[in-house]
Parts: structure tokens; sequence; C-alpha cells
């Protein structure tokens, strides 16, 4: 995905740094990922991008702090097992990679 190119480690400091500061500083994309889980057809690409997202470290805590982390904790209980167990991945994911 985009969000996954954008970060690799390939690309020149410059522009992942460019990146960095965009989703640090524009964090209503971490809100529009998490609604994505709303919309069933396309549910598990936004958590494929979600979780390219919070990979980085300095997001991964962006994302912690901005407290959409626990507004994503309510679709692990959706009806469509594909979106519940989708959310449930992500939310264990994060879980997981957080150090404190």
């Amino acid at each position: 995905n985009m969000c996954c190119a954008l970060l690799c480690s390939q690309m020149p400091q410059s522009i992942e740094q460019q990146v960095l500061d965009y989703f640090v500083h524009h964090q209503s994309v971490f809100s529009i990922l998490v609604k994505g889980y709303e919309h069933e057809d396309v549910a598990m690409h936004y958590g494929v991008v979600l979780r390219s997202i919070v990979r980085h470290p300095s997001l991964h805590a962006a994302f912690l702090k901005s407290g959409k982390f626990f507004e994503l904790m309510q679709y692990p209980l959706h009806d469509n097992w594909d979106v519940a167990s989708d959310a449930f991945d992500t939310l264990q994911w994060t879980l997981l990679q957080s150090k404190e």
C-alpha cells in the first residue's frame, strides 16, 4: 500500500521525515482509518493501511496518544466476522508493539 511504500527503509530520509511529520500533525488520518471498519466491503483494506502506519515507532506512539485506539476496541464485536477479526488483529498487533 502507499503508506507502507512511503515509510519503507529505501526512501530518502528527508522524504520519510516529511511523511512522518504529516501523519503526526494530521491525526485525522487515524480517525479515517479507524472509521473505515464501519464499511464491511473495505474494512480490511483500512486495517492493512492502519497496521502499516503504526509499524513505525513514532506513528505508533501518535496513534496511541490520539485516543483512536480506544475507538478501535468496538470493532472486534462487529457482526461481520472478517471485520471483527481484522480489527482484533490490529488491536493485538498494536498492543504487542507497545513498549510501555
